[in-house]
């Protein structure tokens, strides 16, 4: 009983934000949760209840590419495991890689040599974009791969051009 309860109450706060966010006139190509709680069961169950009903079908995966193996990480361990779960009821990218998860810095000629054996896939490179600090670190990290990315082949695609499931 308590488990309904807690998804029915996560599935109406995502109801309130996507429409929150689309009476302001954004768009909403996708879905991620604070500190990717979306991978646990509740918040899975809740989002699917919730995101068909406003046309959002795809939702971030877990991370499984690391430049460096944080071990004591739980989505270290369990990420493949979760993203299975939610390739299972959303479209999603094939791939996460979060620089901040390992306090990567200066990560896009590395990442390059980490992806090269995933030939057709799909990989968001999670970032938090901002003014300063660490922030404008990923930020200019992004901005230094993406043209190496085009140089070796790689696509850039849009959240949008991710297959849909709510479509």
């Amino acid at each position: 009983m308590l488990h309904k309860r807690i998804c029915f109450f996560i599935a109406i706060i995502c109801l309130i934000a996507v429409s929150a966010l689309r009476d302001r006139g954004i768009a909403v190509s996708h879905v991620d949760s604070h500190r990717h709680l979306h991978k646990l069961g509740p918040f899975r169950e809740a989002l699917r209840r919730a995101l068909p009903r406003v046309g959002v079908g795809r939702v971030r995966t877990a991370q499984d590419v690391y430049l460096r193996r944080p071990v004591t990480k739980a989505t270290f361990w369990l990420g493949r495991f979760w993203a299975g779960r939610l390739h299972g009821s959303f479209a999603t990218t094939d791939h996460l890689y979060m620089p901040s998860s390992t306090y990567d810095a200066d990560w896009h000629e590395s990442l390059l040599g980490a992806i090269e054996g995933l030939h057709g896939a799909t990989l968001e490179i999670g970032v938090h974009p901002g003014p300063d600090g660490w922030r404008a670190a990923e930020q200019r990290s992004l901005l230094a791969f993406a043209p190496l990315a085009l140089q070796a082949g790689h696509e850039l695609v849009s959240w949008n051009e991710i297959g849909s499931r709510a479509s």
